[in-house]
């Protein structure tokens, strides 16, 4: 399949939409170019009509040369001069096709010649995440959505917020991504898109999909928030794997489950419609009536794949042997896997919950969203592995999932909070960095547990304590290390002004002090002084 419904507006067009397939498109370029296209004007090769829609359509061409190219001919001018703005735009990120050259096409027709502003880019063969959920039968596994999503969102959340300008895309769905054949997901339609600045082409999108301020507007406001609400009904149609759009009215309720709002019904939704300063010209009557979105027993119903719990398993056996001298029985370890993963969807239930919402005063924002999502394989894998160890021990909070820090902010933000006082911002960065598996914040998180910095509204437990800081000693830091040999040597350690028990390990307690105290010339690293006085003063040096 090569890009089918490539504008994401229409449906697979007819094999000639009353072209004569061996016919010409007659180009003229009128932006600077690139590849194997021209300054002067040329004629390309027509080989198929791949989509139609109500934005564009787009045609498989050949050029002079030889080279297969996409032909977008819009409609309205403007979109396509934003659509090529934005490709020109951010151009350095593979998510969006390589954009050739933008002019007019003269697009033979039964009816004779049209001159249609246009686009030449890149032609990608592959399938759509719409046809890819057709083919496959079967909704996708946690693991495999949040990987082909992950680089869309990232995009996204550039686009939204890093420019002077920023791009709120507005029709995010799974038939305008794309897998291409390297397995990447590439985002193939900005027909609707708009900027910050601009004035939004009201009730344009795909009701169910588009959020509801874009397919039944009140105002001429371009909103961030919109494709957060699009990526998170994406996400769900993909976890789902029915294709459909979750719909409006999806709440997360208080006990961790999605459920649609009972007082958002189909005639509600109409009069919404009806109440729009633009109708919306693909507004679907009843459509819960006639099941074109999702059914709620599928709204959370996730998957992950076995390989993801084996990794689990194994990995919450051998850090508890490893880092804290535990042997948990293989029921026990299973459990806490178990448990991690249940943690982990209640987390993605809630955060899919806050995006869903229809009020985008209330709703996080594209960057925000990417803050709460794991980023790639690594730091997925890491964030269970916390969750695992944390059921193993004992812990807390961070199972505590019902609301998700959505916060932004760098280390070095949150490092000038926490050594402000500033602590409760702080926490919030410092347990998303850790996630992702940051030393430091691993660190200054066991520092806010163990000293209970941060009020009532953070309270960890005694567990907590010692799994940031052996999570930290682990990976490095000399001060964790150093704290968590004393503990394991001793038995106890203290923390928020009371003496906490441990499993006393003296020989592995002793290995972290070692560690704690070696210096390593090459690099640069000296041995952390008083563990140095640790080893003397007990007969170790």
């Amino acid at each position: 399949m090569s890009q089918e419904l490539l504008t994401g507006t229409g449906t697979p067009a007819a094999p000639s939409l009353g072209v004569d397939l061996a016919s010409e498109l007659h180009f003229t370029p009128a932006l600077p170019l690139r590849g194997d296209i021209h300054q002067t004007p040329q004629s390309l090769v027509i080989e198929g009509v791949a989509s139609r829609g109500g934005q564009a359509t787009v045609f498989k061409a050949r050029t002079p040369g030889g080279m297969l190219v996409a032909v977008k001919a819009f409609e309205r001018g403007e979109e396509c001069e934003l659509e090529w703005r934005t490709l020109e735009t951010f151009s350095n990120f593979r998510v969006l096709p390589q954009a050739f050259a933008s002019g007019t096409v003269s697009v033979p027709s039964s009816f004779g010649a049209c001159e249609k502003s246009c686009i030449v880019e890149e032609w990608l063969e592959g399938d759509t995440l719409a046809k890819k959920l057709r083919r496959m039968g079967r909704k996708m596994m946690v693991e495999e959505a949040l990987s082909t999503l992950s680089p869309i969102v990232s995009f996204l959340a550039t686009a939204e917020t890093e420019l002077r300008e920023g791009v709120v895309h507005r029709d995010v769905k799974p038939s305008n991504i794309l897998v291409d054949s390297t397995g990447s997901a590439r985002l193939i339609d900005f027909g609707i898109a708009q900027t910050s600045r601009g004035r939004a082409h009201l009730g344009w999108g795909t009701q169910g999909f588009s959020s509801p301020e874009s397919c039944f507007p009140t105002g001429d406001d371009v909103c961030q928030g919109s494709d957060a609400y699009s990526l998170a009904a994406t996400l769900l149609a993909l976890l789902a794997g029915e294709g459909k759009p979750p719909a409006y009215g999806v709440v997360a309720q208080s006990d961790g489950v999605l459920r649609y709002d009972p007082a958002w019904t189909d005639e509600r939704e109409r009069a919404a419609h009806e109440q729009s300063g633009a109708p919306f010209p693909g507004f679907i009557e009843n459509g819960r009536e006639l099941g074109i979105y999702l059914a709620e027993d599928a709204l959370n119903d996730f998957s992950h794949d076995a390989e993801t719990a084996a990794f689990l398993e194994e990995d919450i056996a051998e850090t508890l042997r490893s880092t804290y001298g535990v042997e948990e029985s293989p029921s026990a370890i299973g459990k806490a896997a178990c448990a991690a993963l249940d943690a982990f969807d209640a987390k993605l239930r809630a955060t899919l919950g806050a995006c869903l919402a229809l009020d985008i005063s209330r709703r996080p924002t594209t960057s925000q969203l990417q803050n709460a999502l794991p980023r790639d394989k690594a730091s997925y894998r890491h964030e269970l592995h916390l969750l695992g160890l944390n059921a193993a021990l004992g812990g807390g909070r961070i199972l505590v999932q019902d609301a998700p820090s959505f916060e932004g902010g760098t280390l070095a933000q949150a490092l000038d909070d926490f050594n402000s006082g500033r602590y409760v911002q702080a926490v919030g960065v410092f347990e998303r960095l850790a996630r992702q598996g940051c030393v430091s914040a691993l660190y200054y998180l066991a520092i806010c547990a163990r000293d209970n910095l941060g009020g009532n509204s953070i309270a960890y437990s005694e567990a907590d304590v010692m799994l940031f800081m052996g999570e930290a000693a682990a990976k490095g830091s000399v001060v964790a290390q150093f704290f968590l040999g004393c503990a394991l040597y001793s038995g106890f350690y203290v923390a928020q002004g009371a003496v906490h028990h441990v499993e006393e390990n003296r020989e592995l307690g002793l290995s972290y002090i070692r560690k704690s105290a070696a210096s390593d010339e090459t690099r640069q690293k000296e041995g952390f002084p008083p563990a140095k006085a640790w080893l003397r003063e007990n007969g170790f040096a």
